[in-house]
């Protein structure tokens, strides 16, 4: 377990970091990469290779630019503009291979749903733990992987992806069971049904066409689910500093274990863990503690997995699939890889 956290810290230069200190490194990284910072800004970042590098790269320059929406990114491979570009589902390849790019896809570490906003929200219907069943039996996670994520991935019926240290091989898979669905949505003493708001992320997350599905399930039990669209830089300040508008009671949300694999990984995102929550149950808090901090191997995989069921049976998010991620690239590319979720650069190329 120590050696799968040891892969998360970075090797710095000691020499700089004692001259400049944290904020100060920050500023003027040194790092054994394949390329160094020549200028950065908002958006974007200029680098030259290191050529004494221990993973010297094939190219002299590399530049990085942050394009949120996922149509401008499509835009700037078409335009020559760019030679890669990340962050696409299974539902893009067709877009950008019809306009004559190369597509690459993978299932990440990571789970993709839909997290629910339950701190500090007594009044959200979400609080009752048969609500949020019946929102999770309410999607047909299967046809929706079949269909739309052209069967690039596999349904989730628990937190964390199979690749995890953790993950829970018992737990069956989550049903699609709309009358089960109605009948605890009424248990839970809404008659009539009930409407909430959930955001989706411009760029990443699950896509706009996955939330529209599956907000037309939920309405097919009586829950009215209004999407509204949110910038990346809104949403990571909403996440950072936990200032929800009282109105969001969920948002497209993943569950990463990378680069760990490590299924606590995710919850250091989706406990209490976080120091500005948006889900915290301290019920769960003392097992996530003891198996953070348990040696013997065995024993922390049977805490891990007990945490899971735990989670599970809790639904604080509807748990979709393990995250199915793709690139576009100009034909011309070569060498393209991701470890971790970031590009390899070292290992990129280009033909004439």
């Amino acid at each position: 377990l120590l050696m799968r956290s040891l892969t998360i810290l970075p090797m710095v230069d000691p020499e700089q970091w004692a001259r400049l200190g944290r904020e100060g490194f920050a500023r003027e990284p040194v790092g054994t990469g394949p390329f160094r910072i020549e200028s950065w800004g908002p958006a974007e970042a200029r680098m030259v290779a290191v050529r004494t590098s221990w993973r010297a790269p094939n190219v002299d320059k590399l530049e990085i630019l942050a394009i949120p929406d996922k149509s401008a990114r499509i835009q700037a491979l078409q335009s020559n503009r760019i030679d890669v570009a990340i962050e696409f589902g299974p539902e893009d390849g067709a877009t950008i291979e019809a306009a004559g790019l190369d597509t690459e896809s993978w299932i990440a570490a990571e789970t993709s749903g839909l997290s629910f906003i339950l701190h500090d929200r007594p009044n959200s219907p979400l609080q009752d733990v048969r609500v949020r069943e019946a929102l999770n039996l309410a999607m047909n996670r299967d046809a929706v992987g079949e269909i739309l994520l052209e069967g690039a991935t596999v349904s989730a019926n628990q937190p964390v992806p199979r690749a995890a240290l953790g993950f829970n091989p018992d737990l069956p898979a989550i049903p699609y069971d709309p009358e089960r669905a109605r009948a605890l949505r009424k248990e839970a003493g809404f008659e009539n049904g009930f409407s909430f708001v959930a955001y989706g992320i411009n760029g990443i997350g699950v896509g706009a066409s996955v939330l529209q599905i599956v907000a037309n399930e939920f309405s097919a039990i009586g829950v009215n689910m209004e999407i509204r669209t949110l910038p990346i830089q809104q949403f990571l300040r909403y996440l950072g500093q936990g200032t929800w508008p009282d109105d969001v009671d969920a948002f497209s949300m993943n569950w990463p274990v990378w680069p760990s694999l490590d299924s606590l990984r995710a919850l250091r995102l989706h406990s209490c863990l976080r120091r500005e929550p948006w889900y915290c149950d301290e019920a769960i808090m003392p097992q996530i503690r003891s198996a953070m901090t348990e040696w013997d191997e065995d024993k922390a995989i049977s805490m891990r997995r007990d945490i899971m069921a735990w989670y599970r049976d809790q639904y604080p998010a509807v748990y979709m699939f393990e995250t199915a991620q793709g690139a576009g690239l100009r034909p011309n590319v070569t060498g393209f890889t991701m470890v971790n979720n970031i590009i390899s650069f070292e290992t990129l190329g280009f033909t004439d």
